[in-house]
């Protein structure tokens, strides 16, 4: 019995660790707007090239 409480102990401490990092992630707001920077040129790019995009 005791090796099935062990991996119940760390599944829990394991969500636990989880939960924390997923509830105090930060954001990265200059990297996004870099990112959205990168796809206009990267779109722009590919259009001088003649790939047509779809109308979303």
């Amino acid at each position: 019995m005791m090796p099935l409480y062990l991996i119940i102990s760390f599944a829990c401490v394991s969500l636990g660790i989880i939960g924390y990092h997923v509830a105090t992630f930060n954001d990265c707001i200059n990297a996004a707007s870099e990112l959205k920077q990168q796809l206009k040129e990267a779109r722009k790019d590919l259009e001088k090239r003649g790939f047509k995009f779809e109308l979303q």
